[in-house]
């Protein structure tokens, strides 16, 4: 996923096709989406479950 967005975006810029567009758009989805459920995983551990895990984290 790290070089999805960047490749994707490299792409679409020098072909200029607008068909690479949603290929673009979709790796800034699955991105966000990843780190939505990151981040909501995290407030899981801590306030749910309370078991700490940011403390290790950090």
């Amino acid at each position: 996923m790290t070089f999805a967005i960047p490749l994707s975006g490299l792409a679409l810029v020098v072909s200029g096709e607008d068909s690479l567009l949603a290929a673009h758009v979709t790796a800034h989805v699955v991105f966000f989406i990843a780190l939505a459920l990151h981040i909501g995983l995290m407030l899981k551990h801590q306030l749910v479950d309370r078991d700490h895990l940011l403390r290790r984290i950090l």
